[in-house]
């Protein structure tokens, strides 16, 4: 049984708001837009901001490539507004897959400040990654595409204009604040250098059907 809706503050939120859509951006990659978010995610970027400007300034990131500063554990964050998106991203799973069943291997925020970025990377134990954008930082005028998320796998067409499983594209999906998207785990992504002086926030999850083996703590992003 999964919860329908979720209050934040004095209003209530459905888990999955009526005529919500999921778009495709290209092959198997989809985002579903939620224009409520404005109203909810502000509530968590200022707790995220409070926790990353203490975190910080007691253990610095010991990498600017790794994606700024981590908060595992979605789901024990304690904050409604977490609870919405973290339902919601379970939701879109379930739709996507056409099946009640979705497990959670391992899920975490990143706060970016400029600098921060993440290497090329893709993710195991799982069928499914989704990313939600909570902030989108600020722009760089000098540089468009600094923190935008892209996919850069010769497995994707769209990263291969030029010649079948040649990889000279990269593929940068529309990522605005309430953008969450999904895609198969083992697509090679990651973002490039942020420069913006607002932070930028992201939360992801990493999902399969059924419950792997052996414990997540032991990957990369930990």
């Amino acid at each position: 049984m999964t919860e329908e809706a979720i209050w934040v503050g004095p209003r209530k939120f459905d888990v999955w708001p009526k005529g919500q859509k999921i778009g495709k951006f290209t092959d198997n990659v989809f985002a579903a837009v939620f224009h409520d978010a404005a109203d909810y995610n502000d509530v968590l970027v200022k707790q995220l901001v409070e926790w990353e400007e203490k975190k910080r300034a007691e253990t610095p990131p010991q990498s600017r490539a790794i994606g700024g500063t981590k908060f595992h554990n979605v789901q024990d964050w304690g904050n409604p507004a977490a609870d919405l998106i973290h339902a919601r991203a379970l939701a879109l799973f379930r739709k996507l897959f056409n099946t009640e069943a979705a497990f959670v291997d391992y899920c975490w925020g990143n706060v970016y400040r400029a600098g921060d970025f993440v290497m090329p990377h893709s993710h195991r134990r799982c069928a499914a990654s989704l990313v939600y954008c909570l902030a989108e930082g600020g722009e760089d005028e000098n540089d468009l595409l600094a923190g935008k998320f892209c996919f850069v796998d010769p497995r994707m067409p769209a990263c291969c204009s030029q010649e079948k499983h040649r990889m000279t594209t990269p593929a940068y999906p529309g990522f605005k604040a309430g953008t969450m998207l999904i895609f198969p785990s083992e697509l090679v992504h990651f973002v490039i250098p942020y420069h913006g002086n607002a932070p930028r926030i992201t939360m992801s999850w990493n999902m399969a059907e059924t419950e792997f083996p052996g414990s997540p703590e032991d990957a990369w992003q930990k």
